[in-house]
């Protein structure tokens, strides 16, 4: 079997520690304690939100501790209730009773967890002075280990936020690169993981810097395209250009056995039998084929998706050269043909 999730085993945690709690607390001494050890755990320490979890569990532990001591604390009425049996004790004027500040520091410590729980840093700051202002008025009542622990999750928290930033940045990099390389299944399967993480912790993930990375996940596959249309643009234009100096070269060789070699030399022959493919190709490559190619290397350029324009320039002249180069090549097929005739005739 693999190792349990993350949240599979905090819950499994949870359920753990939470009936250690109402096992062992059957009083506020008893609870407290409970509650020392308990989020002294490392486990608990290192999990913010298993901690959120277990002070809640905490809580209404207390408030139920609490409950059944006022119940038993209250004398049964041996006479008739009046209005003044409702009327809460009250204390010095101005100072709050112990009850009313550790209910105080349990607030405080919710939304202090709270903003932990959702990587709000700032806040959760701003939560931590509050905490340890009361307990600078009030040591006796918010322990100073209770603001340490206070501390060492901030901080903890504040060191996972950093991790989780760099898992981030590496998801973004991945993924750009993915698809800068055409690797377009990684590249979307660290998009989903960011998506997902942008999701459940947008602050972790905004939403300007998700569309940012999307954006350059996009420009990286386009610019990927773009590389793709331009080899292949390339490749053809250099496909025909190698078959052009084939044929002109072909042409050439016979029109200077023609001057040069006797009719009966087997190399001669040779390169008349070249010449004559040759022919038949430089005929074949008359203006039919000129315009299907000038259509084939529109298509790569628009494939190209070239906005200055410089590549249909470049287009522009290949095909001129192309023009060019198969009409010296009829030229000379054409002064052949008469240079053939005019040895026959002395013949």
């Amino acid at each position: 079997m693999g190792r349990p999730t993350e949240s599979k085993h905090r819950e499994a945690l949870y359920q753990r520690f939470s009936s250690e709690i109402l096992r062992e607390s059957d009083n506020p001494v008893s609870l407290e304690a409970a509650a020392n050890r308990v989020l002294g755990h490392a486990e608990v320490a290192q999990d913010p939100e298993l901690a959120a979890m277990l002070r809640s569990c905490l809580d209404s532990r207390r408030s139920e501790l609490r409950a059944r001591q006022a119940e038993q604390e209250s004398p049964r009425p041996s006479h008739a209730i009046s209005a003044w049996d409702h009327v809460k004790p009250q204390t010095a004027r101005g100072t709050p009773t112990r009850e009313q500040l550790l209910s105080a520091f349990q607030r405080m410590r919710q939304d202090f967890d709270e903003r932990l729980l959702h990587f709000e840093l700032e806040a959760a700051r701003t939560a931590l002075e509050r905490i340890a202002g009361l307990q600078q008025r009030y040591p006796d009542v918010v322990s100073q280990a209770a603001l340490e622990r206070a501390r060492v999750d901030l901080a903890r928290t504040e060191q996972r936020f950093q991790s989780l930033q760099a898992e981030v940045d590496e998801l973004a990099k991945t993924a750009i690169e993915a698809a800068r390389g055409g690797d377009h299944a990684r590249a979307a399967l660290a998009l989903k993981r960011l998506s997902s993480i942008h999701a459940a912790r947008p602050r972790l993930l905004p939403e300007p810097r998700f569309q940012k990375i999307r954006e350059q996940i996009a420009a990286s596959g386009e610019a990927l395209e773009h590389r793709e249309a331009a080899k292949a643009l390339i490749a053809r234009e250099r496909a025909v250009a190698a078959e052009i100096r084939k044929l002109s070269e072909m042409v050439h060789t016979f029109h200077t056995a023609v001057r040069s070699l006797p009719h009966d030399d087997p190399r001669y022959r040779e390169a008349e039998a070249e010449y004559h493919q040759a022919v038949r190709q430089v005929r074949s490559h008359d203006a039919e084929w000129l315009a299907d190619l000038m259509l084939e290397l529109d298509d790569l350029l628009e494939d190209l998706h070239d906005p200055t324009g410089r590549a249909g320039d470049q287009v522009a002249r290949f095909l001129a050269s192309v023009r060019t180069a198969l009409t010296r090549m009829r030229q000379e097929i054409s002064a052949i043909g008469g240079e053939q005739a005019t040895q026959a005739q002395r013949h």
